[in-house]
Protein backbone atom coordinates (compact mmCIF):
# COMPACT_ATOMS: atom_id res chain seq x y z
CA UNK A 1 0.00 0.00 0.00
CA UNK A 2 2.93 2.35 0.74
CA UNK A 3 4.53 1.78 -2.88
CA UNK A 4 0.75 2.51 -4.28
CA UNK A 5 0.29 5.42 -2.19
CA UNK A 6 3.84 7.05 -3.44
CA UNK A 7 2.71 5.97 -6.69
CA UNK A 8 -0.25 7.78 -6.84
CA UNK A 9 0.87 10.60 -4.81
CA UNK A 10 3.26 11.71 -7.56
CA UNK A 11 0.36 12.22 -10.05
CA UNK A 12 -1.61 13.84 -7.47
CA UNK A 13 0.50 15.93 -6.07
CA UNK A 14 0.58 18.50 -9.35
CA UNK A 15 -2.96 18.54 -9.80
CA UNK A 16 -4.09 19.41 -6.07
CA UNK A 17 -1.45 21.74 -5.56
CA UNK A 18 -2.94 25.32 -6.89
CA UNK A 19 -5.88 24.32 -4.37
CA UNK A 20 -3.78 23.56 -1.33
CA UNK A 21 -3.68 25.90 1.58
CA UNK A 22 -0.28 26.95 3.04
CA UNK A 23 -0.78 25.31 6.40
CA UNK A 24 -0.91 21.84 4.60
CA UNK A 25 1.75 19.57 5.99
CA UNK A 26 0.36 16.36 4.89
CA UNK A 27 1.75 15.16 1.09
CA UNK A 28 4.24 18.59 0.60
CA UNK A 29 7.44 18.05 -0.56
CA UNK A 30 10.11 18.35 2.35
CA UNK A 31 7.42 19.15 5.08
CA UNK A 32 6.48 16.27 7.43
CA UNK A 33 5.36 15.76 11.16
CA UNK A 34 8.11 17.91 13.05
CA UNK A 35 6.89 21.24 10.62
CA UNK A 36 3.25 21.15 11.76
CA UNK A 37 4.24 20.83 15.42
CA UNK A 38 7.27 23.57 14.92
CA UNK A 39 4.66 26.15 13.65
CA UNK A 40 2.01 24.98 15.64
CA UNK A 41 4.47 25.62 18.74
CA UNK A 42 5.75 28.84 17.65
CA UNK A 43 2.34 30.52 17.32
CA UNK A 44 1.49 29.61 20.60
CA UNK A 45 4.56 30.74 22.45
CA UNK A 46 4.96 33.56 20.33
CA UNK A 47 1.16 34.67 21.51
CA UNK A 48 1.80 33.34 25.42
CA UNK A 49 4.74 35.97 25.61
CA UNK A 50 2.01 38.84 25.47
CA UNK A 51 0.91 39.98 28.88
CA UNK A 52 -1.91 38.30 30.62
CA UNK A 53 -2.48 35.92 27.52
CA UNK A 54 -3.87 32.48 26.85
CA UNK A 55 -4.04 30.02 24.53
CA UNK A 56 -6.78 27.28 23.45
CA UNK A 57 -6.07 24.57 21.64
CA UNK A 58 -8.19 22.82 19.53
CA UNK A 59 -8.02 19.75 17.76
CA UNK A 60 -10.42 18.01 15.40
CA UNK A 61 -10.35 14.11 14.98
CA UNK A 62 -12.44 13.23 11.74
CA UNK A 63 -11.79 9.59 12.39
CA UNK A 64 -15.39 7.48 12.41
CA UNK A 65 -14.12 5.67 15.71
CA UNK A 66 -15.00 8.62 17.93
CA UNK A 67 -18.80 8.83 16.65
CA UNK A 68 -19.89 6.02 19.49
CA UNK A 69 -18.42 7.78 22.40
CA UNK A 70 -20.12 9.47 25.48
CA UNK A 71 -18.59 12.95 26.04
CA UNK A 72 -19.21 14.57 29.64
CA UNK A 73 -20.88 17.59 28.71
CA UNK A 74 -19.00 20.51 29.11
CA UNK A 75 -19.12 24.49 29.34
CA UNK A 76 -17.17 25.06 25.79
CA UNK A 77 -19.18 23.91 22.49
CA UNK A 78 -19.27 24.94 19.19
CA UNK A 79 -23.41 24.46 17.59
CA UNK A 80 -24.38 22.54 20.47
CA UNK A 81 -21.57 20.07 19.96
CA UNK A 82 -19.25 19.83 23.40
CA UNK A 83 -16.09 19.94 22.95
CA UNK A 84 -14.12 18.18 25.57
CA UNK A 85 -11.04 20.06 27.77
CA UNK A 86 -8.19 17.89 28.00
CA UNK A 87 -5.17 18.07 30.38
CA UNK A 88 -3.28 16.35 27.62
CA UNK A 89 -3.54 15.37 24.02
CA UNK A 90 -1.13 13.39 21.77
CA UNK A 91 -0.87 15.34 18.23
CA UNK A 92 1.28 13.31 15.48
CA UNK A 93 3.22 11.25 17.44
CA UNK A 94 4.10 13.84 20.39
CA UNK A 95 2.54 14.26 23.81
CA UNK A 96 1.54 17.85 24.83
CA UNK A 97 0.07 19.27 28.06
CA UNK A 98 -1.69 22.58 29.65
CA UNK A 99 1.79 23.32 31.10
CA UNK A 100 3.43 23.47 27.66
CA UNK A 101 6.37 21.14 29.64
CA UNK A 102 7.25 17.54 28.18
CA UNK A 103 7.38 16.05 30.91
CA UNK A 104 4.41 13.72 29.60
CA UNK A 105 6.42 13.02 26.44
CA UNK A 106 9.68 12.01 27.95
CA UNK A 107 7.95 9.64 30.19
CA UNK A 108 6.34 8.19 26.90
CA UNK A 109 9.51 8.32 24.96
CA UNK A 110 11.57 6.67 27.54
CA UNK A 111 8.93 3.72 28.32
CA UNK A 112 9.40 3.19 24.02
CA UNK A 113 13.19 3.27 24.09
CA UNK A 114 13.23 1.38 27.16
CA UNK A 115 11.34 -1.58 25.58
CA UNK A 116 13.41 -1.34 22.33
CA UNK A 117 16.45 -1.80 24.55
CA UNK A 118 15.09 -5.10 25.37
CA UNK A 119 15.51 -6.47 22.44
CA UNK A 120 18.64 -4.63 21.21
CA UNK A 121 19.96 -7.03 24.42
CA UNK A 122 18.38 -9.75 23.42
CA UNK A 123 19.90 -9.51 19.92
CA UNK A 124 23.95 -9.26 21.29
CA UNK A 125 23.21 -12.47 23.38
CA UNK A 126 22.98 -14.01 20.02
CA UNK A 127 27.09 -12.77 20.00
CA UNK A 128 26.06 -10.33 16.38
CA UNK A 129 28.66 -8.10 15.73
CA UNK A 130 29.28 -4.12 16.72
CA UNK A 131 28.36 -3.14 13.17
CA UNK A 132 25.07 -5.09 13.11
CA UNK A 133 24.16 -4.09 16.93
CA UNK A 134 24.54 -0.24 15.76
CA UNK A 135 22.63 -0.72 12.64
CA UNK A 136 19.63 -2.19 15.06
CA UNK A 137 20.04 0.62 17.84
CA UNK A 138 19.77 3.10 14.77
CA UNK A 139 16.80 1.80 13.22
CA UNK A 140 14.66 0.76 16.30
CA UNK A 141 16.33 2.38 19.41
CA UNK A 142 17.21 5.79 18.27
CA UNK A 143 14.07 6.54 15.72
CA UNK A 144 11.77 5.92 18.85
CA UNK A 145 13.96 8.08 21.26
CA UNK A 146 14.60 11.21 18.58
CA UNK A 147 11.50 11.07 17.46
CA UNK A 148 10.64 14.86 16.38
CA UNK A 149 13.54 15.76 18.87
CA UNK A 150 13.87 18.54 16.57
CA UNK A 151 10.74 20.11 18.73
CA UNK A 152 10.90 19.43 22.65
CA UNK A 153 14.62 18.38 22.52
CA UNK A 154 15.29 22.10 23.68
CA UNK A 155 12.57 22.38 26.11
CA UNK A 156 13.17 19.57 28.62
CA UNK A 157 13.73 20.08 32.38
CA UNK A 158 17.51 18.70 33.25
CA UNK A 159 16.20 15.52 34.96
CA UNK A 160 13.66 14.63 31.72
CA UNK A 161 17.46 15.26 29.67
CA UNK A 162 19.39 13.33 32.22
CA UNK A 163 17.06 10.43 32.39
CA UNK A 164 16.84 9.77 28.35
CA UNK A 165 20.59 10.36 28.29
CA UNK A 166 20.60 7.61 30.83
CA UNK A 167 18.97 5.46 28.63
CA UNK A 168 21.40 6.15 25.65
CA UNK A 169 24.31 5.26 27.46
CA UNK A 170 23.03 1.87 28.50
CA UNK A 171 22.16 1.77 24.92
CA UNK A 172 25.74 2.60 24.14
CA UNK A 173 26.97 -0.66 26.96
CA UNK A 174 24.91 -2.94 24.85
CA UNK A 175 26.69 -1.67 21.48
CA UNK A 176 29.93 -1.22 22.76
CA UNK A 177 30.61 2.32 21.84
CA UNK A 178 29.73 5.54 23.28
CA UNK A 179 26.78 6.97 21.40
CA UNK A 180 25.63 10.51 20.57
CA UNK A 181 23.95 12.41 23.40
CA UNK A 182 20.26 13.71 23.05
CA UNK A 183 21.73 17.44 23.03
CA UNK A 184 24.05 16.47 20.62
CA UNK A 185 21.34 14.87 18.30
CA UNK A 186 18.93 17.80 18.50
CA UNK A 187 21.30 20.45 17.90
CA UNK A 188 22.21 18.81 14.47
CA UNK A 189 19.02 18.21 13.49
CA UNK A 190 17.72 21.53 14.29
CA UNK A 191 20.19 22.37 12.40
CA UNK A 192 18.98 20.39 9.51
CA UNK A 193 15.46 21.43 9.88
CA UNK A 194 16.38 24.79 9.71
CA UNK A 195 18.14 24.96 6.34
CA UNK A 196 15.21 22.97 5.02
CA UNK A 197 13.15 25.56 5.98
CA UNK A 198 15.12 28.76 4.65
CA UNK A 199 15.52 26.53 1.27
CA UNK A 200 11.91 25.85 0.93
CA UNK A 201 10.12 29.37 0.14
CA UNK A 202 6.36 27.72 0.56
CA UNK A 203 7.07 26.42 4.41
CA UNK A 204 4.54 27.71 6.31
CA UNK A 205 7.62 29.37 8.53
CA UNK A 206 9.68 30.91 5.96
CA UNK A 207 8.69 34.60 5.91
CA UNK A 208 9.24 34.40 9.67
CA UNK A 209 12.67 33.25 9.23
CA UNK A 210 13.02 35.85 6.61
CA UNK A 211 12.22 38.78 8.74
CA UNK A 212 15.04 37.84 11.34
CA UNK A 213 18.33 37.96 8.83
CA UNK A 214 20.36 40.59 8.77
CA UNK A 215 21.11 43.42 6.59
CA UNK A 216 24.90 43.37 7.83
CA UNK A 217 25.54 39.80 7.66
CA UNK A 218 24.42 35.67 7.64
CA UNK A 219 23.30 36.32 10.68
CA UNK A 220 19.63 35.86 12.10
CA UNK A 221 18.61 37.99 14.23
CA UNK A 222 16.96 36.68 17.66
CA UNK A 223 13.21 36.61 18.03
CA UNK A 224 12.35 39.01 21.16
CA UNK A 225 11.38 36.36 23.98
CA UNK A 226 9.63 37.43 27.63
CA UNK A 227 8.91 33.49 28.45
CA UNK A 228 11.37 31.09 29.41
CA UNK A 229 9.07 28.58 27.92
CA UNK A 230 9.16 30.47 23.99
CA UNK A 231 13.18 31.19 24.73
CA UNK A 232 13.44 27.55 24.69
CA UNK A 233 11.67 26.60 21.61
CA UNK A 234 12.99 25.76 18.33
CA UNK A 235 13.00 28.92 16.55
CA UNK A 236 15.16 30.81 19.40
CA UNK A 237 17.03 28.21 20.46
CA UNK A 238 18.52 26.95 16.55
CA UNK A 239 18.65 30.65 16.01
CA UNK A 240 21.66 30.75 18.39
CA UNK A 241 23.11 27.41 17.02
CA UNK A 242 23.13 29.15 13.43
CA UNK A 243 24.74 31.95 14.44
CA UNK A 244 27.04 30.37 16.51
CA UNK A 245 27.69 28.21 13.66
CA UNK A 246 28.56 31.18 11.72
CA UNK A 247 31.12 32.42 13.69
CA UNK A 248 32.74 28.80 13.86
CA UNK A 249 32.83 28.29 10.38
CA UNK A 250 34.63 31.86 10.03
CA UNK A 251 37.13 31.97 12.74
CA UNK A 252 40.76 31.24 10.26
CA UNK A 253 42.17 27.96 11.61
CA UNK A 254 45.79 28.02 12.92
Amino acid sequence: MKILERLVLEQLRPVVRPFTGPLQFAYQPRLGVEDGIIYLLNRVYTHLDKSASTVRVMFFDFSSAFNTMKTPVTPVSIQGVPVDTVEEYKYLGVYFNSKLDWTRNTEAVYKRGQSRLFFLRRLRSFNICRTMLRMFYESVVASTIFFAVTCWGSGLKVADTNRLNKLIRRAGDVVGEELDTLTTVAEGRMLSRLQSILNNVSHPLYDTLAQQRSTFSRRLLSSRCTTERHRKSFLPVVIKLYNASLRESDTPSL
